[in-house]
């Protein structure tokens, strides 16, 4: 995995909004009424090595793929 050096924000932030929209397509009820309940961390308050590290293990890949 690369460090979080090797990549632009513009890359970062565009992996933090593809976690955001892919999470957003797979919510069902019972997981908007745990985050009304619970609450939650939005994408955008993650460290970055932390959206490298999900970005990398839910889709595989990297950018330059």
């Amino acid at each position: 995995m690369k460090l979080t050096s090797e990549y632009t924000r513009e890359e970062i932030d565009g992996m933090r909004e593809r976690l955001h929209e892919s999470e957003w397509e797979g919510l069902k009820d019972r997981d908007l009424k745990e985050v009304l309940w619970h609450g939650c961390t939005g994408w955008e308050n993650f460290p970055d090595e932390e959206i490298i590290a999900h970005y990398t293990e839910h889709f595989g890949l990297d950018l330059e793929a």
